[in-house]
Formats: C-alpha cells, sequence, structure tokens
C-alpha cells in the first residue's frame, strides 16, 4: 500500500499548508506462524504501545533492535507494534526491514523514497502509529530499549510526558 497524505487547513483565518514526504512503500505483515500468537496478539483492538524509529545506515543494528525491543515490550505485558520509517538510506537498511516484517508480525516500516530527514520520518512514523502510548527512539542502540520501562512506569505515575537524558 502506498501513503502519501497532504494536510490543508483552509477554513481558519491562519491557513496551514503541509505536505508530507512522498513515500514509495508502507509495510505491514500478518504473522508467518499464527498459531505462535494469541487472538489478541493477532488483532489487538487496541495497540497500547507503538515504537517509531527513523532508520539511516542502521541495517547491521535492526536485527538486534527489534530482537531486544521485542524481549523487553513482551515483558511489560501490553500489546505493540514497532514502526521503521527508512529515509532513504543508501545500505541495506529497507532490506532489513521488510526480512524483520517477514519474521516479525508487530513490525512494519515506511520507505521514503528519498532523505527528508529525522524528524519527518519521526512525523510520518507517528501518523502511521495506533498506540495509545507513542515512544520514540533512534536506530543506533546509543539508547538502551531496556529504559523502556522506566520511562513508561513514570507514565503511569501520572506524567504528560517523559523522556530520558545521559548521565
Amino acid at each position: 500500500m502506498l501513503r502519501s497524505s497532504q494536510l490543508k487547513n483552509s477554513e481558519s483565518p491562519t491557513s496551514c499548508q503541509f505536505e508530507s514526504p512522498d513515500i514509495t512503500g508502507f509495510l505491514t505483515r500478518q504473522p508467518t506462524d499464527p498459531t505462535k500468537l494469541s487472538a489478541e496478539e493477532l488483532f489487538p483492538t487496541t495497540i497500547k504501545i507503538s515504537v517509531v524509529i527513523p532508520v539511516y545506515r542502521s541495517a547491521s543494528t535492526l536485527p538486534e533492535l527489534t530482537c531486544r525491543l521485542n524481549q523487553i515490550l513482551s515483558k511489560i505485558g501490553r500489546s505493540y507494534e514497532i514502526i521503521f520509517i527508512n529515509d532513504n538510506s543508501p545500505d541495506l537498511s529497507w532490506q532489513a526491514i521488510v526480512e524483520i516484517s517477514h519474521q516479525e508480525p508487530r513490525v512494519s516500516g515506511i520507505n521514503f523514497m528519498r532523505n527528508y530527514g529525522q524528524h519527518a520520518a519521526l512525523f510520518a512514523g507517528i501518523r502511521a502509529c495506533r498506540g495509545e502510548l507513542i515512544v520514540t527512539m533512534d536506530d543506533d542502540l546509543q539508547t538502551p530499549p531496556e529504559e523502556l520501562p522506566k520511562l513508561i512506569a513514570r507514565l503511569e505515575e501520572g506524567f504528560d510526558l517523559v523522556y530520558g537524558t545521559d548521565r
């Protein structure tokens, strides 16, 4: 499925126009072995957590990142999805996303036809995600996925926004 969108707000006195990047591919996968997942995992009524990750030159880190995210998110015990946005990476990042999505039913990807930058990739991923809680992170494993439970715990304390910093 190809996705491209345009938002125009001509009703307000201060008209705002935004045109999102052209997207060459939007990939969603059904599980290759549905017997491994429950009905709620296969067809969740609501996704609780969406992890949105812009990708650039990261073909080598994506398998490990996906594995670590799956381990952490499955322990949290909520439905989740992982969305990779390939920002026209010159390496084999898109091919890695496609391969991972064939193996991991919760992984999908968006592929840009040219490099639009990290912010445009994040925006596209946020618009495509379905989660009640959105987590954004980088693709280079410098932010450990193992820190996600700490951030989610703070949100459950009533905070509207939580972010992590290096010490």
